[in-house]
């Protein structure tokens, strides 16, 4: 206000009770009513009466409107929430995991190379609703166009003077939960003794990637080679007329016979041909199973291995329960936002604690631990 003071105040307008967020739950529920009230205040602004009274007016019939001592006040209209009900609110729900909040770039155009954005790449409010009339000019239903609909669903249920807010929170949650895995990662594979056996797991992932791509590089060979792939071809073309004269042929006839022996030497070439390329088949996928399963076989090795009250993880878990920050099952596993929060006002402290621990435990000495992790 004109005197300094600012009035808060909190209105609790509608409680939904649902195991799920969707639009189809605010649209059978409080979006028509949310929606024409968020537009009726963006459009807006308020009049304080010489009396007291203060009333909401259209911003376009104010002038008419106004009387002597009136103060009249223009109204900034802002809506926040998390990433889900905005995602709703902005018409593009179920799509807020792969494209940016902020403008039109897919999640592998932005997690390469950091490109150079301008005006024209971030949305408005005008440019989604003519982003959900091109889509719905172009394509039958929602579920159409892949990414030709540039991560829009419906048409926004927002007015452009709207401003939305987008939770800087859930961007830290993910920064700050992917440091957490680095700095265990790094404690995993640096500091805490690991058992044989993982380590064996672990080893193996490189040494099969080699193997897999040697495997793959001769078979690309033996395929294109005159006694391997080409050849095989070439008699399964030779079996496939020959079966074809046969069938012209009287079996009792010489002939006949004749070809039925050539066509059993064929057959067994063929087989041994086959054989060899099963090897290379076989053997490249039981390369690739093996890559696929060792993070499995580790994750549960290292799940076994972090319940131990005597490993570090554990250490550093209860160092971090010491200030409040510990983890929610139901972000599966991750810290949430309170918690990170905490974790980053009490950050020197919990770090200096974890390089104490280190250094007793004989890991690592000061110097080392501190540089990397006490700045996390």
């Amino acid at each position: 206000m004109k005197d300094g003071k600012t009035y808060t105040h909190t209105y609790s307008l509608a409680d939904v009770h649902t195991k799920k967020d969707s639009n189809i739950v605010l649209q059978n529920t409080i979006m028509d009513y949310m929606v024409d009230g968020m537009n009726i205040i963006a459009s807006g602004s308020l009049v304080f009466k010489a009396d007291g009274e203060v009333k909401l007016i259209n911003t376009d019939a104010v002038a008419a409107e106004k009387e002597v001592g009136d103060v009249v006040v223009d109204l900034k209209c802002c809506l926040t929430g998390d990433l889900k009900f905005l995602a709703v609110m902005l018409g593009k729900e179920n799509y807020e995991g792969w494209w940016c909040c902020f403008c039109k770039m897919f999640k592998d155009d932005w997690q390469g190379s950091k490109p150079a954005l301008t005006n024209d790449d971030c949305w408005t409010i005008e440019t989604l609703e003519d982003q959900a009339l091109l889509n719905g000019w172009r394509f039958e239903s929602e579920e159409d166009g892949g990414r030709l609909r540039m991560g829009v669903k419906t048409l926004p249920f927002l007015k452009g003077n709207i401003q939305v807010v987008f939770p800087a929170l859930h961007a830290m949650m993910g920064i700050v939960n992917d440091l957490m895995c680095y700095f265990f990662d790094k404690i995993d594979a640096e500091i805490e003794p690991v058992p044989r056996e993982e380590m064996q797991l672990r080893d193996s992932i490189p040494a099969n990637k080699l193997l897999l791509l040697t495997q793959q590089q001769d078979f690309a060979v033996w395929v294109d080679a005159q006694n391997g792939g080409v050849e095989l071809a070439e008699v399964t073309g030779a079996l496939k007329m020959l079966k074809r004269e046969m069938r012209q042929l009287n079996v009792e006839s010489d002939e006949y016979k004749e070809q039925a022996g050539i066509k059993k030497a064929a057959e067994d070439h063929r087989n041994d041909l086959l054989k060899v390329k099963k090897q290379f088949e076989d053997e490249i996928a039981k390369l690739k199973q093996e890559i696929k399963d060792a993070p499995k076989e580790i994750a549960k090795l290292r799940k076994a291995r972090k319940v131990l009250a005597s490993s570090l993880y554990s250490k550093c878990e209860l160092i971090f329960k010491e200030f409040g920050v510990e983890r929610g099952s139901y972000h599966g596993g991750n810290f949430n936002g309170v918690n990170i929060i905490k974790l980053m006002l009490h950050s020197k402290k919990i770090m200096d604690q974890v390089t104490t621990l280190f250094e007793d435990e004989g890991h690592l000495r000061r110097k080392q631990c501190r540089r990397p992790y006490a700045t996390m």
